[in-house]
């Protein structure tokens, strides 16, 4: 769910029964980013109706991992939801594969066994269509 402003980004609130004007002036700064999400979800069977996720366990307890599969499309996404830089391990067959990252545009191949670092906030998508 995208809502109106979020692309710009908007930094108010805005009012739910009331008119607010939503200020585009100056540059629309994730227009890119949401572009390719939704271009992604377009085109990814994995995140259409009657795709399965799967929550993956990590061995922090403020990442969170999980596995949208539909045949053999998938998209993984991994966030580090903690404030502080996290180091984090995971260790399930299921997203084992090969696959392309959203936005860098790179591939990597990934086995059973992962052990990453993220700094705070920090997010991974990763697709692989068939």
């Amino acid at each position: 769910l995208i809502y109106s402003g979020q692309e710009k980004p908007n930094q108010k609130r805005l009012e739910f029964f009331e008119k607010d004007l939503i200020d585009w002036t100056g540059e629309i700064e994730l227009h890119s980013f949401y572009k390719k999400l939704l271009n992604l979800r377009k085109h990814n069977s994995a995140l259409q109706e009657s795709g399965t996720m799967l929550l993956v366990k990590a061995d922090h307890p403020e990442v969170l991992v999980y596995l949208c599969r539909r045949g053999v499309d998938r998209v993984l996404v991994l966030m580090n939801l903690c404030r502080e830089a996290v180091s984090f391990t995971l260790n399930h067959p299921a997203i084992t594969g090969r696959y392309k990252n959203l936005f860098e545009e790179s591939t990597v191949d990934l086995s059973r066994n992962l052990s990453l670092d993220f700094k705070s906030g920090e997010f991974l998508i990763l697709h692989a269509e068939g």
